[in-house]
């Protein structure tokens, strides 16, 4: 790993480089990586869509995202310019090998500038399809096989669980039953909590601006090997295969913008009931 301040040259290439996820996330965690001082001295954005689009107007759109969404909220003329001045377009469709081979020529024209041989980084964004952005892991406790608790005591039961949310807030929580203050034993459903912004009073920075200095970086341990991306694909091929070959019937497909077929819903709801 390389010591901050010390990046090799960059080209950061991302395909569907004029859509939404380069303009909500990825130009303003780079934007914010650069008002750190943490991007090198030599990098490039190349953005790369099938759209007809001049530099001015991409940078233009980009300047929208990056005044909403970057980290700090606010920013000044000269640091925008100064940013992306490193910003270009390149039209291209991704079936054609055209524009790998412009792709190419662009790289090596910079390679001669910046007398080095630049790293690169691709990026090939795929748009979500849920009504919002929403990670969390909720791991659901079994219940103990008899209450040692009288039944009127717990008729508001609910299982315990442990909750990690990953975005859009970062916190954990715990829930679980806890005895009402009095004299009768009665159990409510109660919470702990733990929220990262809230405990430290500053603003956590996004989950792009850390995989994209990770990756500038030089730093693999948040990503994994290529025998490992392998041993995944033998995994699911197979059942890829047989989805292919033997394809469902009355496949619950579901409109963009919710959150998945009812059916799925309903069996979630069985498995939760029934721990």
């Amino acid at each position: 790993m390389k010591p901050a301040g010390k990046i090799a040259p960059t080209v950061l290439v991302i395909f569907g480089g004029a859509g939404d996820l380069t303009w909500r996330k990825l130009i303003p965690s780079l934007f914010d990586l650069h008002r750190d001082g943490r991007l090198p001295e030599h990098f490039a954005i190349i953005a790369v869509d099938r759209v007809a689009l001049r530099d001015h107007a991409l940078r233009k759109r980009l300047l929208d995202g990056v005044g909403r969404f970057a980290r700090e909220g606010k920013l000044t003329g000269p640091a925008w310019h100064q940013f992306a001045r490193h910003i270009t377009y390149q039209q291209g469709d991704f079936k054609d090998p055209a524009t790998y081979l412009a792709l190419r020529q662009h790289c090596a024209k910079l390679d001669r500038d910046w007398q080095a041989n630049a790293t690169r980084v691709f990026h090939m964004a795929t748009p979500p399809a849920m009504p919002e952005q929403l990670s969390e892991i909720a791991i659901q406790f079994r219940g103990v096989p008899h209450q040692y608790f009288p039944r009127e005591a717990a008729r508001d039961w609910h299982p315990a669980r442990l909750i990690l949310s990953i975005q859009p807030e970062e916190a954990i929580v715990l829930e679980f039953q806890a005895k009402q203050p009095g004299p009768k034993m009665r159990l409510s459903p109660v919470a702990m909590h733990f929220n990262y912004r809230e405990s430290f009073a500053v603003p956590s920075p996004d989950a792009y601006e850390t995989l994209l200095w990770d990756v500038m970086n030089n730093d693999p341990s948040l990503f994994m090997r290529a025998d490992q991306v392998e041993a995944a694909w033998q995994l699911l091929m197979p059942i890829l295969n047989v989805w292919k070959n033997h394809p469902a019937r009355g496949f619950p497909n579901y409109p963009a913008g919710t959150w998945g077929p009812k059916s799925a819903l309903k069996s979630l709801q069985r498995t939760l009931t029934k721990t």
